[in-house]
């Protein structure tokens, strides 16, 4: 089974381990396919699968867990509530006829409701390739 996320901003994953031997760009915008049913433990730690821009490693399920609770990957859920969050926002801005802060969120909801179209084109590309 494939989970897959999308990267809410741009950071750079360590690959390899403690001394590890390189480095995977991982930008704004790029789907984090993730294979839990692969998962093995290594030296009492558990590892991961990870496909990102056709490039294959394995992910420390604590750096996964981690990446996740800093919002830095997200999954459809977490983006369907910044989308609720940022609606509430927006109707508030009106309310208060807030110009500044009605452009400022609409901005915002835009440019995740566009992360939130990729990541559903992928997870339907995914469901039909199964």
């Amino acid at each position: 089974m494939v989970d897959n996320y999308i990267a809410a901003h741009s950071f750079l994953f360590p690959i390899g381990g403690s001394s590890h031997s390189g480095e995977v760009q991982i930008s704004r915008g790029d789907i984090v396919s993730i294979y839990k049913d692969q998962m093995y433990k290594r030296a009492d730690e558990w590892y991961v699968p990870v496909e990102v821009n056709q490039r294959s490693f394995n992910m420390n399920m604590e750096d996964l867990k981690h990446y996740c609770s800093e919002h830095a990957l997200l999954t459809e859920i977490d983006i369907e509530l910044q989308l609720n969050c940022l609606h509430f926002q927006i109707d508030k801005a009106l309310d208060l006829a807030d110009k500044k802060k009605f452009n400022e969120v609409s901005k915002q909801w835009i440019e995740t409701k566009k992360l939130s179209g990729k990541l559903s084109d992928s997870n339907k590309t995914a469901e039909v390739s199964l």
